[in-house]
């Protein structure tokens, strides 16, 4: 099941509804991040993927961001 397409997989903002491991829920715990409830697969939104990006690279200009993280 974590193979098909689920259009309720991700919200507008990508919040993560549905773990792609294992088809668990997810929790939220804080600054864009979330883990599942079943297996402890950790994913981001997209607040959560520019952040991650920015701790672990530093400040870098939009574009490199953007074609890093894949958010806009």
């Amino acid at each position: 099941m974590a193979d098909e397409y689920n259009p309720l997989s991700k919200l507008i903002d990508n919040t993560p509804m549905v773990c792609e491991k294992c088809s668990g829920s997810y929790e939220y715990m804080g600054a864009g991040e979330y883990k599942c409830k079943d297996c402890g697969n950790i994913t981001y939104d997209d607040y959560g993927k520019v952040r991650k990006f920015i701790e672990d690279h530093g400040p870098q200009p939009y574009h490199v961001v953007k074609k890093a993280t894949g958010v806009e």
